[in-house]
């Protein structure tokens, strides 16, 4: 039986003749192209992610990562009351990572496209194809909205998240804490707003 995984625009699934593959058929080519240019960049870097197998024109097949994506992690942490730091701070090394190799940013930065294996405590970023040229403080930004609106929003341990990830951001990249707060609230707006349209 074939595993698909959730996808706004493009297919994803597993399939049983491939174990350990994942498929990634995109709705357009150009969406692919800009994916397989940043794996290309990526390629050999210590940063972890996806190997890719094989490509065509509209389709990537790569491996498949262990773990689970970080909304999960997230609702984990919550649930149990058992905050676990270092998934954070790796979250904010990754990304930085991620821009000092690619020279892009990404601009879908929701916590479903990065995946944490917690058994080796290793964090993968995943789905490159709206990355582009632009300013890290709005990736680090846009990840603090995020994760101060997953359900339930605003809670008093996804705010002290939100606070430690953009903590560590001002620290690694000595960028102004109060600029970053309120490149957080431009955010937090922009993310209500895309929500409303598809309501």
């Amino acid at each position: 039986m074939e595993v698909h995984y959730k996808s706004k625009r493009n297919q994803v699934r597993q399939i049983p003749a491939e174990p350990g593959l994942v498929y990634k058929v995109f709705a357009e080519k150009e969406a692919c192209l800009r994916e397989k240019t940043i794996y290309e960049k990526l390629f050999g870097s210590a940063l972890p992610h996806a190997s890719v197998v094989r490509s065509g024109e509209d389709s990537l097949v790569m491996t498949c990562l262990p773990g689970k994506d970080l909304v999960e992690v997230l609702e984990k942490q919550e649930e149990s009351g058992s905050m676990d730091w270092s998934v954070w701070q790796k979250l904010v090394e990754w990304v930085i990572g991620f821009c000092e190799i690619t020279g892009f940013v990404m601009a879908d930065a929701n916590l479903r496209n990065f995946i944490y294996d917690e058994n080796v405590q290793i964090l993968y970023g995943v789905d490159f194809e709206d990355c582009a040229e632009g300013d890290i403080r709005q990736t680090a930004a846009q990840i603090a909205a995020y994760i101060l609106h997953y359900a339930p929003e605003n809670t008093d341990t996804k705010k002290e998240i939100a606070q430690y990830v953009l903590h560590r951001f001002s620290q690694h990249l000595d960028l102004d804490m109060e600029d970053l707060i309120s490149e957080t609230e431009k955010q937090e707006i922009a993310l209500l707003e895309r929500r409303k349209k598809k309501a």
